[in-house]
């Protein structure tokens, strides 16, 4: 969601990234026009605390909304209900806060 928004420029009115690698690149990063939410999971080994760290880092620099939460104890793909690691609690968090930004980004004119 986040590289579609970027494609889309100022039609896109809201990027949800569940627990994907995020853009380092600070030239894509200035194409965004639309405010970014993140889900991430504490115990990711691919996408660290480090890495959504920089991301902010990276989201600040380039003037650009990120609102984002990591969920503690949730590992990668803790919101598919098809895996053992699927964690509910995370993933209802995570539902709630997108439908808010959703909500609010997509109705509003």
């Amino acid at each position: 969601s986040l590289q579609a928004a970027i494609e889309l420029g100022e039609k896109a009115k809201g990027a949800v990234i569940y627990y994907g690698m995020p853009e380092d690149n600070p030239d894509r990063l200035a194409l965004l026009e639309c405010p970014v939410l993140g889900m991430f999971a504490g115990e990711d080994g691919w996408i660290t605390r480090e890495v959504v760290k920089s991301f902010e880092q990276n989201m600040q620099d380039a003037g650009k909304e990120l609102v984002y939460e990591t969920f503690e104890g949730a590992q990668h793909a803790f919101e598919n209900p098809s895996r053992e690691i699927y964690y509910r609690p995370a993933a209802d968090k995570a539902h709630e806060l997108t439908a808010e930004i959703l909500s609010t980004n997509l109705l509003e004119e």
